[in-house]
């Protein structure tokens, strides 16, 4: 009778053991490759990245029944917005979960960094590219302080690489575990695993276009003058033909 006890309890042992690493994947940091570029110009940019993973790496993911996520932090020169990249997402934009509320008309100097959780689908892919991931996020600079210097036109603000993780976990890894958004709709936390990755981008360096301190008063100055004179124009061509109805 005892020993027949003690052949349950190490069965159980063995399938509880399995059951608790079934999401334990085993990857090679060669086997993923993330590359990023930054498109358009002035205030207004997209940063597309691309996540690019081996056979055998895209094998693991999905035996592992593993979900991606891509955590951008942007500087506080630059946002994303939250009401966009929700109208896009029918059309095939990116579904992210904002770590914060998003101010959208702070400038740079009164605005924070700002974390997105980006949620990468890896079960829908391209049939030409089935190892290939590409995002799309579209972001916005924001106005900063006048420059005090004669010949500064423009900030320049630094985007950093994102960071890669997984639900699944990986054997003998010491990395921190983030805890975050299970999904977009932010209704839960999980833990995310990092995945180390081969980067075959710099960083993305935006030019930000900014005004100069000396002309500070002439812009007052203008934009005190639009903003008599427009109203001033669209009163007098609304009540002009009321008047002229009159002397008829």
């Amino acid at each position: 009778m005892f020993e027949i006890g003690r052949y349950v309890a190490i069965w159980t042992f063995m399938l509880l053991s399995a059951l608790g690493s079934s999401s334990e994947v085993y990857l090679n940091r060669d086997g993923v490759t993330l590359s990023r570029q930054l498109v358009g110009s002035g205030f207004h940019r997209e940063i597309k990245t691309t996540v690019t993973v081996s056979n055998g790496t895209r094998r693991a993911l999905t035996d592992g029944k593993c979900r991606l996520l891509l955590l951008e932090t942007l500087s506080p020169g630059v946002y994303a917005d939250p009401f966009q990249l929700k109208s896009l997402e029918p059309f095939g934009g990116p579904k992210v979960a904002f770590s914060a509320e998003v101010d959208l008309e702070a400038t740079a100097d009164q605005s924070k960094p700002l974390e997105i959780n980006i949620f990468i689908d890896i079960y829908s892919t391209d049939e030409k590219t089935p190892n290939e991931w590409t995002i799309g996020l579209p972001v916005h600079g924001r106005y900063h302080r006048p420059s005090l210097h004669k010949g500064a036109s423009s900030v320049e603000v630094i985007i950093l690489n994102p960071v890669l993780y997984s639900s699944c976990s990986f054997p003998g890894s010491s990395n921190p575990v983030l805890l975050a958004p299970c999904d977009a709709s932010n209704n839960s936390k999980c833990k995310w695993n990092p995945i180390l990755y081969q980067r075959k981008s710099p960083y993305l360096k935006m030019k930000i276009p900014i005004g100069r301190e000396k002309d500070k008063a002439l812009v007052i100055w203008i934009t005190i003058v639009f903003s008599v004179t427009v109203p001033a124009i669209l009163i007098s061509k609304l009540l002009c033909p009321k008047v002229k109805n009159k002397e008829t």
